[in-house]
């Protein structure tokens, strides 16, 4: 499976930066997926995010119709 070394890579540069972030990796290999997340959020920006999750989901809904 490939290295998530540039996925730790680039949440080292969202915090040196202060960004909040929430990074989904998903990794194929022959015989399955799998998916790494990395999340950085303040508690006040939480709303925000599940809202943006929450749009995500409709969209990924409608591309298995």
């Amino acid at each position: 499976m490939p290295s998530l070394d540039h996925a730790y890579e680039l949440t080292e540069k969202l915090n040196e930066e202060k960004i909040e972030y929430l990074v989904i990796c998903i990794q194929k290999s022959k015989d399955s997926d799998n998916a790494t997340y990395f999340l950085n959020v303040n508690d006040n920006t939480v709303p925000t995010l599940m809202k943006v999750i929450k749009d995500v989901l409709k969209d990924l809904e409608r591309r298995l119709d």
